[in-house]
């Protein structure tokens, strides 16, 4: 059962071709970066404007393992929702 929706998945998946939106290098945020001499980039998604905004779009198009900044996003979600009552929990 499981594997029957797990094909149907992947098929609907592949029938849509893939989203891609347009790329808006920003000299602001370039520029944050080389003071701070990271390397790095940021991307944003300007709802309005149906574009990307950011910096290093070679870099944000890698794949790289999330490690340990996933917590970073955990622990955020967790206190938004009250799943958990401090950050020390």
């Amino acid at each position: 059962m499981n594997r029957d929706r797990f094909l149907i998945a992947v098929t609907i998946l592949l029938c849509f071709p893939p989203v891609t939106f347009a790329w808006e290098e920003n000299p602001e945020i370039a520029a944050l970066f080389k003071q701070s001499h990271i390397e790095g980039s940021f991307v944003c998604y300007d709802v309005t404007g149906k574009k990307l905004i950011g910096y290093n779009r070679s870099r944000a198009e890698t794949r790289y393992t999330p490690a340990s900044t996933v917590k970073i996003a955990n622990s955020l979600i967790g206190l938004s929702t009250a799943a958990v009552q401090s950050v020390d929990e």
